[in-house]
């Protein structure tokens, strides 16, 4: 044989051992995505509940976890605060950072219809195998006219996690996993997205007497947790031996604010506020909906002193929908509202209706990363709002009336905004204000 002729053969030789090395590889990943998707199915089947129209798995666990039975680990849990909130699976990387700013238990619902299952399921385990420590907890809800389906290259996102003991690895990589994850929660075709039901499953896990109810896009400052359990034990100090109970009827409010994205989420009121005063931060939805939090009155709440514990009572205002702190006996979100437009909002009327105060916690507050605008917005976005808005006034409200016969407070719509989101590109609050902290922390780098 010829040279050429042995280097040909040699390279289809070469070229057949790839081929077979492939074949093998894929035939074993195949088998290893296929009792990967197999798990996914038998944990699906074995605990999902109906809740209306959707299938939920509450405190989802891939893995069969001991769970602690000690009663003063339960007297514990009972007395602390557990941040709420919800996501569809490609904002499940935010959970990541709000481990890292919140200490307190936390309960996330999170909107798995179709192919979404494999990284609701997955994302999840590979969350609470990377913080151990932590005391989190996921609910998985999919619509029952959208069953779990699978695709491969899903799978295979999470197939050498799932069989890797190498647990310092896997989570190293983690949050650029996610992040990397597909999904829309607006625009999945004919699917809504379902706030409110997925707040209330949320809700429905917590075994705490407090949660703290979030988008999971909102995070909150450091030591919150803490300043709210303080309080509360010094609520109770103050009160005498007949009388120990903190009031049901008081939710505490934590302004809320959006921040530039090349800028650092403040740590400290007093970051805050000088980033406040030159302009890097700002009201939460400032421009896309005034009224949404303009009830906070940010420029009295920037005067108060960080050291005091809350700030003061405000009034209950149209629009409003602030991101608050309460007992978790509070009215559910009602479930009729979904997509974008007045699934909060709703619910803060009732709790004015249902004889609820607001007052503001003083040193503690929630930042968005990023600044809202209007070109940001899917495209049905005023469509879904009208919709809602008219819901919202057509049937939720007269609803309330029958639902609280004997309160003497009513939400009044005093605008003719009527569903459409108004859009205000003036700053939302008077830069004359006095703000107490007027110098740049001399400890944060900008």
């Amino acid at each position: 044989m010829s040279y050429v002729g042995q280097k040909y053969f040699l390279t289809i030789v070469a070229w057949g051992m790839i081929e077979i090395a492939s074949l093998i590889t894929h035939e074993s990943l195949s088998r290893a995505t296929f009792r990967l998707q197999n798990d996914i199915l038998q944990k699906i089947i074995r605990h999902s509940i109906t809740w209306k129209e959707y299938r939920v798995i509450l405190n989802f666990s891939f893995m069969e976890m001991e769970e602690s039975g000690s009663d003063t680990l339960s007297a514990q849990l009972a007395s602390d605060v557990t941040l709420v909130t919800q996501c569809s699976v490609n904002n499940l990387h935010h959970i990541i950072e709000s481990l890292q700013r919140w200490s307190g238990p936390m309960s996330i619902a999170v909107f798995a219809p179709g192919d979404h299952i494999s990284h609701a399921v997955m994302g999840s385990f590979f969350i609470k195998r990377c913080f151990p420590e932590r005391n989190i907890s996921f609910q998985i809800v999919y619509p029952v006219d959208n069953l779990p389906k699978f695709k491969a290259e899903s799978l295979r996102i999470w197939h050498n996690y799932y069989y890797s003991d190498k647990r310092t690895i896997h989570c190293k990589h983690l949050l650029v996993t996610l992040q990397g994850l597909k999904g829309k929660n607006y625009a999945l075709g004919d699917i809504p997205y379902p706030h409110n039901t997925l707040r209330n499953v949320a809700k429905k896990a917590v075994k705490t007497r407090y949660m703290f109810l979030l988008d999971v896009d909102i995070m909150p400052s450091r030591k919150v947790r803490e300043i709210f359990l303080n309080h509360l034990y010094n609520m109770k100090s103050r009160k005498d031996a007949t009388n120990t109970t903190v009031p049901q009827n008081v939710v505490f409010v934590t302004p809320a604010f959006e921040i530039e994205e090349s800028v650092s989420i403040p740590t400290t009121k007093q970051e805050l506020a000088w980033l406040y005063k030159n302009g890097m931060i700002r009201a939460f939805h400032a421009e896309t909906c005034p009224m949404c939090h303009k009830p906070t009155r940010y420029e009295d709440w920037l005067g108060v002193s960080d050291t005091e514990v809350t700030a003061f009572e405000v009034e209950w205002s149209q629009s409003w929908e602030p991101f608050y702190i309460s007992h978790v006996n509070v009215p559910e979100h009602d479930e009729r509202f979904k997509q974008y437009g007045y699934d909060r909002i709703s619910q803060v009327c009732e709790l004015y209706v249902s004889g609820h105060s607001f007052v503001l916690l003083a040193n503690a507050f929630v930042v968005h990363k990023g600044l809202k605008s209007r070109e940001k917005f899917h495209s049905k976005k005023n469509e879904e709002n009208r919709k809602n808005w008219i819901l919202y006034t057509k049937l939720f409200k007269p609803d309330l009336k029958l639902k609280y016969l004997n309160s003497t407070r009513e939400c009044v719509e005093t605008s003719k905004r009527e569903g459409k989101s108004r859009v205000n590109f003036n700053p939302h609050m008077k830069r004359s204000a006095k703000v107490i902290f007027k110098e740049k922390p001399a400890d944060r780098d900008l």
